[in-house]
């Protein structure tokens, strides 16, 4: 297993989001392969997936590009959130390809005491022109606009 962005030695020891390397959980991140959106998720850019730990789902919802950090950090956290990014709702698992590199990643903790933890996340592969052809972006979409009329 490949992993990047390591602490330095001084640093505190990260914690681990997601130990079931071979399922995608929230909090693992995501980097995009191919995409037809050159300005907010060009080709390489990394996403969190959003959700309650430990929750496994067929579907994510995923937010590219966090500023300035995703939510969620500590154990006792329940939930990844983010902001700041676009998001790609209803991302199916079977879109997700698993690789072998982990990162280290900060993430906010939501309490007590609002502060950065380094947590060491699996890194997953995102084709978002797969995505789009999917056709679940426009499901989204259209299912919003329909739930707003009522």
């Amino acid at each position: 297993m490949k992993t990047t962005n390591q602490t330095a030695a001084n640093d505190t020891p990260a914690c681990v989001l997601n130990d079931l390397f071979c399922t995608p959980m929230p909090g693992d991140f995501v980097q995009v392969e191919d995409s037809i959106y050159t300005s907010d998720t060009p080709a390489g850019s990394f996403g969190v997936i959003l959700g309650f730990k430990n929750d496994s789902k067929d579907e994510y919802d995923i937010c590219f590009n966090p500023v300035p950090a995703p939510w969620g950090g500590k154990s006792t956290d329940a939930q990844i959130t983010a902001a700041g990014g676009s998001t790609c709702p209803m991302v199916g698992t079977d879109m997700l390809k698993p690789t072998s590199t982990v990162m280290v990643r900060e993430f906010f903790t939501k309490s007590p005491f609002i502060h950065k933890v380094k947590c060491v996340v699996k890194v997953w592969t995102f084709d978002l022109c797969a995505y789009e052809r999917s056709g679940r972006r426009q499901a989204f979409i259209s299912n919003s606009m329909m739930k707003s009329i009522r």
